[in-house]
C-alpha cells in the first residue's frame, strides 16, 4: 500500500473514503452476523490503512513550495477569497513555472501553509486571503440614480444595487452597501445609504396630472374609488405607491389632505350627487334642480348650477337645460301612450279638428251620453257608443297614460287652452239648462260673458250671446312638466268628460263669420270676461343615474297616476287664494316661474276680466276692452290695396309692409299682418301668406323637361344626372364646326337643339317642374361635378380635334374622397374636374326656390353641356357618385362655382270683399341667369362665383340656417377660401376627419385635431395647427364651447 507503484494515479483521499467505507460496512455485517474473526480481520486491517495513510501525509508535508510564500498570489486584488478561486490562482502561478516544479495544486497549498491535509490548506489560504484582499465598489452613488427610484425602502435600494452590478463583480449585494457606504457595518451601511437616497430622490407623478384620472368617468367620488383610480391609472413601472403618488399629484404634504383635495377635484368633475341612482316625482329641469340641491350635501365644493353643469358635460346653464330637456323628452318618450282614436276609433285626426271647431255629431245631436235616455230627445247609437267610450277611457287610460296631441293645438303659443261651450244637449244631470221636455236649444250653465269676437270686433254687449260656459287649463312653458305633457288629458278631462259627458256641453259659445271654435289655443278664443279652470295633479317616477359617457341619465317607471282638479290660484291683486279661475291659476303659475309675464300678458288679452275672478257677468270689463281695440289698434296703416310686388312670400310682404307703414301707426309690421289676413298671431299670419302664394304660384305658366325634349321624362332625367345617358357617354359637338374626328350623332345634335330652343324661348319665362328624385333636398343646394369634355372648339376644357377621347373639363376644384367607401383621391389622383352649383330659400315661395329647376337646367344642359360640352361623374369607383345631385349625396370637393337667378316676377296684392288679403301673378315672368354674388365666410368681403360664399348670403340675409350651411361645408371643405381651385389641404383635412386611423391622416389629426372642432364652433377662421403662440387663445374659447368637447382637446 505504501508503495507509489502500487498505488498508481490513485489518490490517498480515494482509497481512503473507499477503504473506510467498504470496511465499515463489512465489519458492521460482521457484528451482526455475529462473525468475529471476520471483525477483528477488518480492523487490523483498517489500522493498517490508517498507519499508510499517516506515513503518506507524512511524506507529503515534507514537500517543499515553489511559490515561496502566498504573497506570490497576489491576494490584495484576488476579488473573492473562494476556494475555487484560490486554487485557480496557484495552479495558474504553478503553469507559469514550468516543469521546474513537480507540485501539484494541492502539494503546494498544504507546502505554503505547512497543512497536513488539503482541507486545513485551504482553510489557512483563505483566513491568509481575507487578511490580505483589498475591496473596491463594483458601482458608484451616482449611477445607481436614486433620483427616479420612487421611494427609499431597504429593498428598493438593493434591488438598485442589484440591478447595477456589473456581471463582472465578485462580491455580494451587502459588501457593495458596506462599500459605498464606506461602512463594514452592514446595518450602519443601510442607513446612511438610505439618507442618502431621500437626499437625492425626485418625486414625480406617475399620473402626469390630475386631469389624467379623467374624474369624469369614475362611479362616484369615495376614497376608496379614487384610490383605486389612482393605482389604476399609474404605470407599471411606476416604483412608489398610490398614496406616494397621490401626494405628489396634489402637491399636499400628507396622504390624508392629498385625498380630500383629490375628492374635491372628482367633485368639481364627476359631480356630487348621482353616484348610483336617484328616485324623483317627474323629469324637467325644475325637478331635478330641486332634488340636486337636497342631494348636494355640505362637503361639495360647488353649487347646484354648477353641478347640473357637470353631470350633463355642459359649459352653461342654459347648456345644461337643453341637455336635461332633451333627456327628460326621451324618458317620457317611454311612458304608455294612447291616441284620441284609441278612445273610440271615430276619433281619428280629422274627427278631433272637427269637434274643437263645434262639429260632429257630438255637437250637432241632442240626447244624454249617460243615463236614461230622454224620451223627447233619444240619444243616437253613435253618440251612445262614443259616451260610452268616453266614460270608459275615463276610467282606462286618462289617469295612467299619456295622450297624444290634437293636430289643430299643437302650436299653442300662450301656453293654455280654453272650451267655450254655447248649449246643454244632455237632461237629468244637474247641469246646464236642459230638461226633460226642453232640451232642443238649451243654453249650458253660466260662467262667462263673451265680449267680442275677432278679427271682425264683433260686440256682444248685455248678454246678447245667451249663456256660455268657459273652461281652461294652462301649463308650464317646460315641455317635460307634467303640465305640459299631460295637456291633452286635460284637454280630453275639460272637453269630452266633463263638460261634454258628465254635464252635455257642446258647440260653440256663437256662430258668426269669425268661425270661432268651441274648444282651441286660447289666443285663438273670442274675449271673455273669465273662464273655470281644471289642474293635472300628476306623479310618475324617474331613476336619475349615469349613463353614456358618465353623464346623467332617466328612465321612468310604470306607475303614472293623474288627478283632475280644480285649479289652485292667487287673485291678480292681493295674492289670496282663488280656486278655479284660469287667469288666478296663471298669476300662480307666473309666481312659479312657469309662465313668463309676456305669457300672463297674452292670457289676460282673452280674459278680460282678471283682476276679478269671482264675476261671472263683468261687462264694465268687457266693454273696457271693445273700446281699448277699437281705438286704432285693429284697423290697417298701410294700404295694400292693388299693390304691386316682385314675388309672393311672407318675407317679402313683410319687408314692404316695414317700409311704407305709416309713422304714427300704433302697431308694428306684424300687428299688420295679422289684420290684413285675419289672423291672431305671427305664426298663423305667416301660414295664410304661404298658403295664399303658394294658390298663387300655381298660376304662373309651367313647363317641364319633357317640354324641352319629349325623350326627357322622369326615367332619361334620373339617368342623365346619375351620368348615364347617351348625352353623357358620347362624344362630339352640340355647337359650332362638327370635329370630323368625333362625328355627332342625331341623337345629340337634335337633343343639343332642343336645349338651344328651351333656352332662347322658355327658360327664362316658365317655371319649369323639378323630377322627383331633386324635389326633397335637404339642403338647399344642389351640385354638378363633371369629369369629362365631350366637345372642340368652345374654349372650354381640354377636347380639341385631334384629341377627345377622354378629355378633361376646365379644372375648379379638388376631390376630396367618395362616399360610402372614404376613397380618398388626395394629389391630383382624380385627374381635372370642374363643379359647378346652386343654393335656394329655406321659404318654398321665395324666387330663387321657385325656379331652382331653371337654374339647375341652365347649370347643367345649357351652360355646360351644350355650351362647354362638360359630362359624366368626377370618377368612376363603387361608390356609384352621381354627376349632379342634392349636395347632401355628392361626395366631398373643395370648392365650386356657382349661378343664381334674379328673376322678376310681379303680383298684385288687394283686400276681397271681407278685406282679407288676396293675391294673384302678373304676367311678367323673366329670369336671368348669373354668377353668384356671395359673402366670403368669416369676413363678409364680396365673393363672386364661388358656392361657399353664396351660401354664406343666404345664412346672412336669413333664408338658410347655420345648420343647414355647415352641412353644405362638409361637403364644401374649402369653403373659407373660394379662390384656391387647388386646396388640397382642405381635402386631407375633411378626409382626415371621417377616417382619422388612415396612416398619412395620423400626423395630421396630431397637428391639426383641436383646430377642427373649433372652427366647427366658428372659433377660427384660418386652417393652422394649434400651436404654442395661440394655445392661450384656444383654450379661451375653448372654456366657452362644449365641455364635454372641450375635455377632450384641454390637455393638449
Amino acid at each position: 500500500i505504501l508503495n507509489d507503484e502500487h498505488l498508481g494515479s490513485t489518490s490517498l483521499e480515494v482509497l481512503d473514503h473507499n477503504f473506510s467505507t467498504e470496511t465499515t460496512r463489512i465489519t458492521t455485517k460482521a457484528i451482526m452476523d455475529s462473525k468475529p474473526g471476520v471483525f477483528i480481520f477488518f480492523l487490523l486491517n483498517y489500522f493498517c490503512f490508517v498507519s499508510a495513510s499517516s506515513i503518506g501525509h507524512l511524506r507529503r508535508g515534507l514537500a517543499v513550495s515553489c511559490l515561496g510564500s502566498t504573497d506570490a498570489l497576489d491576494f490584495k486584488n484576488i476579488g473573492l477569497c473562494s476556494d475555487d478561486i484560490i486554487l485557480n490562482k496557484i495552479e495558474v502561478a504553478l503553469q507559469e513555472l514550468g516543469s521546474s516544479c513537480t507540485n501539484d495544486k494541492w502539494e503546494e497549498a498544504q507546502a505554503l501553509t505547512g497543512a497536513s491535509s488539503n482541507w486545513s490548506a485551504k482553510y489557512n489560504l483563505r483566513s491568509i486571503c481575507n487578511a490580505e484582499i483589498v475591496y473596491t465598489a463594483c458601482t458608484t452613488l451616482d449611477s445607481l440614480n436614486f433620483q427616479n427610484i420612487g421611494a427609499c425602502t431597504d429593498s428598493r435600494i438593493e434591488d438598485v444595487i442589484e440591478r447595477a452590478l456589473p456581471q463582472t463583480c465578485l462580491h455580494s449585494t451587502d459588501q457593495e452597501v458596506k462599500l459605498l457606504a464606506s461602512n463594514s457595518n452592514l446595518y450602519s451601511a443601510k442607513r446612511w445609504l438610505k439618507d442618502y437616497c431621500e437626499s437625492k430622490i425626485v418625486r414625480e407623478t406617475c399620473v402626469g396630472s390630475v386631469d389624467d384620472l379623467r374624474f369624469e368617468t369614475i362611479s362616484n367620488c369615495y376614497y376608496g374609488t379614487i384610490r383605486s383610480r389612482v393605482d389604476e391609472t399609474m404605470s407599471d413601472t411606476c416604483l412608489h405607491s398610490k398614496y406616494q403618488e397621490m401626494v405628489i399629484l396634489t402637491g399636499e404634504k400628507d396622504t390624508t389632505s392629498a385625498e380630500k383635495s383629490l375628492q374635491n377635484t372628482c367633485k368639481s368633475q364627476f359631480g356630487c350627487t348621482i353616484s348610483s341612482t336617484l328616485n324623483i316625482n317627474g323629469c324637467d329641469f325644475s325637478s331635478i334642480m330641486s332634488k340636486i340641491n337636497t342631494s348636494l350635501g355640505s362637503d361639495c365644493p360647488h353649487n347646484a348650477d354648477k353641478e347640473i353643469q357637470i353631470i350633463t358635460g355642459t359649459s352653461s346653464l342654459e347648456r345644461a337645460k337643453l341637455y336635461v330637456n332633451n333627456m327628460c323628452n326621451n324618458a317620457w318618450s317611454h311612458v304608455d301612450t294612447r291616441s284620441f282614436s284609441d278612445i273610440d276609433s271615430k276619433f281619428d285626426a280629422d274627427f278631433m279638428s272637427e269637434y274643437i271647431n263645434g262639429g260632429t255629431f257630438l255637437n250637432n245631436e241632442t240626447g244624454n251620453l249617460k243615463g236614461p235616455d230622454n224620451p223627447l230627445f233619444p240619444t243616437s247609437d253613435q253618440s251612445r257608443s262614443a259616451g260610452a267610450a268616453i266614460g270608459n277611457f275615463y276610467q282606462n287610460g286618462a289617469r295612467n297614460t299619456v295622450l297624444e296631441s290634437v293636430s289643430d293645438l299643437e302650436t299653442c303659443q300662450s301656453q293654455a287652452m280654453m272650451c267655450c261651450f254655447g248649449r246643454d244637449r244632455q237632461s237629468n244631470d244637474n247641469n246646464g239648462n236642459c230638461g226633460d221636455n226642453d232640451c232642443k236649444n238649451a243654453d249650458p250653465a253660466d260662467n262667462s260673458n263673451l265680449c267680442y269676437t275677432t278679427p271682425s270686433n264683433t260686440p256682444y254687449f248685455g248678454e246678447i250671446e245667451d249663456k256660455i260656459h268657459c273652461h281652461g287649463f294652462a301649463w308650464a312653458q317646460d315641455d317635460n312638466d307634467f303640465t305640459s305633457k299631460l295637456k291633452y288629458n286635460n284637454l280630453y278631462y275639460v272637453a269630452m268628460y266633463d263638460h261634454l259627458y258628465v254635464r252635455g256641453y257642446v258647440e260653440r259659445a256663437v256662430d258668426n263669420g269669425d268661425d270661432i271654435p268651441m274648444c282651441g289655443c286660447i289666443e285663438d278664443m273670442p274675449k271673455v270676461s273669465r273662464s273655470d279652470c281644471t289642474q293635472v295633479d300628476a306623479s310618475l317616477t324617474f331613476t336619475l343615474s349615469r349613463g353614456t359617457n358618465n353623464l346623467l341619465a332617466a328612465s321612468a317607471k310604470d306607475n303614472l297616476r293623474i288627478n283632475f282638479n280644480q285649479c289652485r290660484g292667487k287673485d291678480f291683486d292681493d295674492g289670496k287664494a282663488e280656486n278655479n279661475d284660469l287667469a288666478s291659476h296663471t298669476v300662480k303659475l307666473v309666481e312659479a316661474g312657469e309662465i313668463s309675464a309676456q305669457k300672463q300678458a297674452e292670457i289676460f288679452d282673452v280674459l278680460v276680466g282678471y283682476a276679478e275672478p269671482n264675476d261671472n257677468e263683468n261687462e264694465a270689463a268687457c266693454v273696457a276692452k271693445y273700446e281699448a281695440t277699437i281705438e286704432g289698434t285693429n284697423y290697417p296703416c298701410f294700404d295694400i290695396d292693388q299693390s304691386d310686388l316682385n314675388g309672393c312670400d311672407y318675407n317679402t310682404l313683410l319687408s314692404r309692409i316695414k317700409e311704407d307703414l305709416r309713422e304714427d301707426c300704433p302697431h308694428d309690421a306684424m300687428k299688420e299682418l295679422q289684420i290684413i289676413t285675419g289672423t291672431t298671431t305671427d305664426s298663423k299670419a305667416k301660414q295664410y301668406i304661404d298658403s295664399m302664394c303658394n294658390d298663387a304660384w300655381e298660376k304662373v305658366e309651367k313647363t317641364s323637361f319633357e317640354d324641352i325634349d319629349p325623350r326627357f321624362d322622369e326615367n332619361f332625367m334620373d339617368q342623365y344626372y346619375d351620368g348615364d345617358t347617351f348625352l353623357n357617354s358620347e362624344t362630339g359637338n352640340f355647337r359650332g364646326n362638327p370635329n370630323p374626328l368625333y362625328p355627332v350623332s342625331d341623337a345629340s345634335r337634335t337633343a343639343g337643339e332642343s336645349i338651344l330652343d328651351f333656352f332662347k324661348d322658355e327658360a327664362d319665362s316658365t317655371a319649369l317642374q323639378g323630377i322627383p328624385k331633386l324635389e326633397e333636398c335637404q339642403l338647399q343646394t344642389m351640385m354638378c361635378c363633371f369629369g369629362r369634355d365631350r366637345q372642340s372648339g368652345d374654349n372650354n376644357g381640354n377636347c380639341n380635334n385631334n384629341n377627345c377621347a377622354d378629355a378633361s373639363p376646365a379644372d375648379n376644384s379638388n376631390l376630396c374622397y367618395t362616399k360610402p367607401s372614404l376613397t380618398p383621391y388626395l394629389g391630383n389622383s382624380e385627374g381635372s374636374i370642374h363643379c359647378h352649383g346652386l343654393a335656394w330659400a329655406e321659404d318654398d315661395n321665395d324666387l330663387i326656390s321657385r325656379f331652382k329647376f331653371n337654374n339647375l337646367f341652365f347649370v347643367s344642359m345649357y351652360d355646360h353641356m351644350y355650351t362647354r360640352g362638360y359630362v359624366e361623374s368626377m370618377v368612376e369607383n363603387d361608390d356609384d357618385i352621381p354627376m349632379c345631385g342634392c349636395i347632401e349625396d355628392m361626395s366631398p370637393v373643395s370648392r365650386s362655382d356657382c349661378t343664381q337667378v334674379d328673376v322678376t316676377q310681379s303680383f298684385k296684392y288687394s283686400l276681397n270683399d271681407n278685406g282679407a288679403l288676396q293675391v294673384a301673378p302678373n304676367n311678367d315672368l323673366d329670369i336671368n341667369f348669373n354668377s353668384c354674388r356671395g359673402k366670403q365666410f368669416n369676413s363678409n368681403r364680396n365673393a363672386n362665383n364661388d358656392l361657399a360664399s353664396y351660401v354664406n348670403k343666404l345664412v346672412i340675409q336669413g333664408k338658410m340656417t347655420n345648420v343647414t350651411q355647415k352641412a353644405v361645408y362638409e361637403v364644401l371643405p374649402g369653403f373659407a377660401s373660394p379662390n384656391n381651385n387647388n386646396n388640397e389641404e382642405a381635402c386631407t383635412s375633411s378626409f382626415c376627419r371621417v377616417n382619422p386611423d388612415k396612416d398619412f391622416c395620423l400626423l395630421q389629426n396630431s397637428l391639426n385635431r383641436k383646430y377642427y372642432a373649433l372652427t366647427e364652433a366658428g372659433g377660427f377662421t384660418k386652417e393652422t395647427s394649434i400651436d404654442s403662440n395661440s394655445r392661450d387663445d384656444c383654450l379661451k374659447f375653448c372654456e366657452t364651447y362644449d365641455a364635454a368637447e372641450y375635455s377632450k382637446y384641454k390637455s393638449g
